[in-house]
């Protein structure tokens, strides 16, 4: 059941997440501005998971959160950002758990700014995507997206 606090004001017709038995680990926006660049952000030097990489927005879902409800708080806390129209579009299996990925109206270049220290909001043309420096799973991500596919695996040698 979805969270009655979450609100989208249109969702794509087709369902905007996978089957019920599957529940993500992490819940990231293939972010879109008006003009078809993607949003992404720059890890910083120091970062953990992807230093000086590319990521898409979002992160971990935390226990009960509906899958939305945890993009719609990465969102609004890394870029002060409210998703307007979502649907999901990939499933990436990873050894620490489905991350889902959604496609999501994104926000305008210079309407945003990431919020978090050492980040930065970068827009993307498609046609470069694959030339700039993208962290191991959101490139794998990308690439499926990119290609269609509903589903992407990394890390995993089982691929059911």
């Amino acid at each position: 059941m979805q969270d009655p606090s979450f609100r989208v004001n249109q969702i794509a017709a087709n369902s905007p997440f996978p089957p019920r038995n599957i529940q993500p680990a992490y819940c990231c926006a293939i972010l879109l501005d008006g003009q078809g660049q993607l949003v992404l952000e720059m890890r910083p030097e120091n970062d953990t998971d992807a230093p000086n990489q590319l990521t898409c927005f979002g992160g971990g879902r935390e226990a009960h959160e509906h899958p939305l409800a945890c993009l719609q708080r990465e969102l609004l806390e890394e870029l002060g950002f409210a998703i307007r129209e979502v649907r999901h579009v990939l499933t990436l299996h990873t050894p620490n758990g489905p991350a889902w990925f959604y496609e999501v109206r994104g926000p305008e270049q210079g309407t945003v700014i990431a919020r978090e220290a050492g980040h930065d909001a970068r827009w993307i043309a498609r046609a470069e995507l694959f030339g700039e420096p993208l962290a191991n799973w959101h490139r794998t991500a990308l690439e499926g997206w990119s290609n269609g596919k509903a589903e992407a695996w990394i890390g995993l040698t089982d691929r059911h």
